[in-house]
């Protein structure tokens, strides 16, 4: 079983340094997260403030790996 780290429950930290916790939680043991989804013009960042391609670059630069995204059912009207 895969224990992830809910991003929410370190959401203060993420909004001061995402990064930093981020490694935070790396040196603290944790391998997969589960972010919460949010929205910039263009596209879903899935709460790392940043593109999906460089955020998984950095990501896995932590040994980090996303298993698991919270996203609002606004977020999926019209989806197919």
């Amino acid at each position: 079983m895969k224990a992830a780290l809910q991003t929410a429950s370190i959401r203060g930290a993420m909004t001061q340094n995402p990064w930093g916790a981020l490694e935070k939680a790396a040196e603290s043991g944790y391998r997969y997260l589960e972010t919460v989804s949010s929205h910039f013009p263009g596209g879903c960042d899935f709460g790392l403030h940043m593109g999906s391609r460089e955020g998984a670059r950095l990501l896995n630069g932590l040994g980090l790996q996303v298993i698991g995204v919270h996203v609002s059912h606004t977020a999926l009207d019209g989806a197919e």
